[in-house]
């Protein structure tokens, strides 16, 4: 990781700055996107699908020793298309929702037990468009200056991982691919490992440009070319 942190609030300082740059958007979330039509990325691409809106948080917390920890939950089968994946806390937009900030949160309430109060929501990254369920996704950045007690929705969530960010960001250039089916098609996707699940598809191109937001807080690029 660029630099070293003496305490988590250092950590998040320097994720509040990041938050504040201009977003690194398509170029980053190309980078862990599925070797396929990158057109979906395009604003005026999706919005002819007249996709349905949901919102995911990416919640940083320190752990005992004040290291930034970032969560994720395994979602349990069932009949849909990111059945058994990994995946930030997050779902559809419900009529009720105030704004998309609110499904977020509402969503991290419901699936792990976690309430974050929206002032600790330090800003978006990029939205973009999931094909395989029409979903367009509003990635929001939060962070907590206490690890919070989690507790996970037996029914949606199989199993929740805390995962070290700087590992995560040292992988940053270093994942693996596997072949996946889309449809007819098999295509390459890259993936990151953690513990033994495969973080790859949305989860990825959000994790990605995260890394990548990070990075330019530092003024460093990022270490991998597009493809």
């Amino acid at each position: 990781m660029p630099g070293k942190w003496n305490t988590y609030y250092e950590f998040e300082a320097h994720l509040k700055r990041a938050m504040r740059l201009p977003l690194a958007g398509k170029e980053a979330q190309l980078r862990l996107a599925p070797r396929m039509d990158s057109s979906r990325f395009d604003p005026e691409y999706y919005r002819k699908m007249q996709p349905r809106e949901s919102a995911v948080l990416c919640l940083f917390y320190p752990n005992e020793s004040g290291s930034p920890r970032l969560v994720f939950m395994l979602r349990r089968a069932y009949k849909g298309a990111h059945s058994g994946q990994m995946s930030f806390p997050g779902g559809k937009s419900d009529p009720e929702d105030l704004s998309l900030v609110r499904t977020a949160l509402r969503e991290t309430r419901e699936e792990i037990g976690v309430e974050v109060p929206e002032e600790k929501v330090l800003g978006a990254l990029t939205e973009f468009y999931i094909p395989v369920s029409g979903f367009l996704v509003f990635p929001y950045v939060a962070s907590l200056q206490r690890a919070p007690v989690f507790s996970k929705n037996e029914r949606e969530v199989e199993r929740l991982y805390f995962a070290d960010f700087e590992t995560l960001y040292d992988m940053a250039g270093n994942w693996k691919y596997f072949s996946h089916r889309y449809g007819e098609e098999s295509v390459e996707v890259p993936y990151f490992s953690l513990e033994d699940q495969r973080i790859w598809g949305a989860t990825a191109v959000i994790l990605g440009e995260l890394m990548a937001q990070f990075g330019k807080a530092e003024g460093i690029r990022s270490r991998t070319p597009i493809r």
